[in-house]
């Protein structure tokens, strides 16, 4: 069995070689790893943030890890001896492992992927602006336009307190109401600041 875990060994290694000369020149783009839209990558959700992207030990990149590594465990423990009876477990043994850090290194830096999405608890603190006008005293909802993570977002608006705010009116963002619904407050003009 000696040339076919050389075998398996070189072109494991090959194949992982490849892969990383190919992520270097940004041409693999996880589309040679299960990773793209609907599996957990970029196109994907990855959920709330504390859960992550679910382990997946079968990749292209998995796949190969383990055969590079079985080969080289199989073929190095028949060099120094050892049966085929333990060689094989134990170059089987050495294979999953690799595919199981590969996935575990995979995960980890998924986590760090910036899926895009705004999340509405990142406007709370932020100047907006009435877009559609605010009812007095919680009596309804408008709207506010305002800057989150760099982009210009819409939410519906209501205000617990104080006078109708009409549109244009500039308001700070205090809590976060619902989904798509936050509080704000009117934000003082320079002419009332100075005023006061």
């Amino acid at each position: 069995m000696g040339p076919f875990y050389l075998l398996l060994a070189l072109a494991g290694g090959f194949l992982l070689l490849l892969q990383l000369v190919l992520g270097l020149l940004g041409l693999d783009h996880h589309g040679l790893d299960g990773h793209d839209a609907g599996q957990g990558g970029h196109g994907g959700h990855h959920g709330d943030g504390a859960a992550g992207p679910a382990l997946q030990l079968v990749t292209l990149r998995g796949v190969t890890a383990a055969a590079a590594f079985f080969g080289l465990a199989g073929w190095g423990l028949e060099r120094a001896g050892a049966s085929p009876w333990l060689a094989f477990p134990l170059a089987l043994l050495a294979g999953f492992l690799a595919m199981l850090l590969v996935a575990v290194l995979m995960r980890s830096l998924l986590r760090f992927e910036d899926d895009g999405t705004v999340r509405i608890e990142g406007a709370v603190g932020r100047p907006a602006t009435v877009y559609v006008p605010i009812p007095a005293a919680g009596a309804g909802h408008g709207k506010v336009q305002l800057m989150v993570q760099n982009r210009t977002v819409e939410y519906e608006a209501l205000t617990r307190e104080g006078a109708a705010l009409a549109t244009g009116a500039p308001v700070t963002v205090v809590g976060v109401v619902g989904p798509g619904v936050v509080e704000v407050v009117a934000t003082p003009t320079e002419s009332e600041l100075f005023d006061a």
